[in-house]
């Protein structure tokens, strides 16, 4: 078993009984992967756990967490999170070349027309403010952060990032 797995996971798992998402989420794997994002969130945009806006969950348009900063300059940052959690520390999971492709799909669509999808409130809330800064003039920098506790995705699905 390898030793980050096992870090990671102790890590999540304190975030779960901290944050007492399993009161809230029935599923102790969505427990798990919501905890899982928002210890990602923390770790790669170096914030607080109050300050991590995650939306896992459903109809949330391939994104788990969502950040921006404030746009005071002309431009901005979008940060996007999709995550990928087993608790199997033994399995090596990872995205698969369909989630990579959904998941650029979806930000493709982000800074368009939202109304045709059926998308959460807190997550459309969010959509909404960063395409009035846009209609604004004020220019997003996307970053995507796809996490998983597995293995690298397959070189067809790098090819498909690459490509975006």
């Amino acid at each position: 078993m390898n030793l980050s797995k096992q870090i990671i996971h102790k890590q999540v798992e304190h975030l779960v009984k901290e944050n007492h998402v399993h009161d809230e989420i029935k599923d102790n794997g969505k427990a798990r992967s919501k905890a899982y994002v928002q210890l990602c969130v923390q770790t790669v945009l170096e914030m607080d756990r109050e300050s991590a806006c995650v939306v896992d969950g459903g109809c949330d348009f391939k994104i788990d967490a969502i950040h921006y900063s404030d746009p005071t300059t002309g431009d901005f940052t979008v940060s996007i999170f999709q995550g990928k959690y087993t608790s199997n520390l033994d399995k090596d999971g990872n995205f698969r070349e369909t989630d990579i492709i959904s998941i650029i799909s979806s930000i493709r669509n982000l800074f368009g027309e939202l109304t045709a999808y059926d998308i959460h409130d807190t997550l459309i809330e969010k959509l909404n403010e960063i395409n009035s800064y846009i209609e604004e003039g004020q220019i997003p920098t996307v970053r995507v952060y796809l996490c998983n506790n597995g293995l690298k995705w397959i070189e067809k699905a790098q090819s498909y990032i690459d490509d975006f």
